[in-house]
């Protein structure tokens, strides 16, 4: 198969156990992504636990509220402004942000096959 084909055509089926997340494991998934490295190490991110009313204000306000909603662990990733003058710092800023969700988002995973 393409590559292009097969990253462009990927669909994700999201289907949450009902169990809930452990401390420890819910601790690792932040800190994946709040360890994360960045440019001039400035880390302009912060990972919330979204959980009660903010959780149901942020299902409302979603484009599938069920995947808010019957998660067992939602985060949201705050960032903190970058400079609007200061065009690579907004570029690197972009990219530490990516990296940093990517770390968290990867770690999910793997925290469940341990």
């Amino acid at each position: 198969m393409d590559p292009y084909l097969a990253i462009a055509s990927k669909r994700d089926e999201r289907a949450y156990a009902d169990t809930p997340v452990p401390a420890d494991v819910r601790q690792r998934i932040l800190d994946a992504g709040r360890l994360t490295g960045s440019s001039k190490n400035r880390q302009r991110w912060e990972f919330v636990v979204v959980s009660g009313r903010a959780r149901e204000r942020l299902a409302e306000a979603v484009y599938a509220p069920e995947n808010v909603a019957s998660a067992a662990l939602v985060v949201a990733m705050v960032v903190i402004g970058v400079a609007p003058n200061l065009f690579l710092d907004k570029i690197h800023g972009s990219v530490d942000t990516l990296l940093a969700f990517v770390r968290a988002k990867s770690a999910a995973p793997i925290e469940a096959l341990r």
